[in-house]
């Protein structure tokens, strides 16, 4: 969840959040600001314009130190991992094989491009 505040934007409750490799933390939040609107809008207060804002917002600050390659760097790697935890949780459920489609696609289009990442 994220909170505006006269500070700027707070991010409260993080149940999935833990000690470890940070791009997992990253790949959380990722997953929450990109992915799940594309599930369903069901009681999903942002829309797409607003999830890319704070994803982009957040990013950005986060790797602002951080040289451009390796940025898009890791962030290939957030969003591989990302797609890789919907497509284990749909298979887990047997959920909706659609959706489930559409997510193995995203995540065919990501490995598509992993030669442009690795160095």
């Amino acid at each position: 969840n994220v909170m505006l505040t006269d500070r700027g934007m707070l991010f409260i409750d993080l149940s999935e959040m833990s000690v470890g490799d940070e791009l997992f933390d990253l790949m959380y939040l990722y997953r929450t600001f990109m992915l799940f609107s594309l599930i369903s809008t069901d009681n999903y207060a942002l829309n797409r314009q607003q999830e890319e804002y704070l994803w982009n917002a957040f990013s950005n600050e986060y790797y602002k130190d951080v040289e451009e390659s390796e940025k898009q760097r890791q962030l290939y790697i957030i969003r591989v991992l990302a797609i890789v935890s919907i497509v284990a949780r749909f298979i887990k459920r047997r959920e909706n094989a659609d959706t489930l489609e559409m997510f193995i696609n995203m995540l065919k289009k990501e490995l598509d491009d992993i030669n442009s990442y690795l160095n």
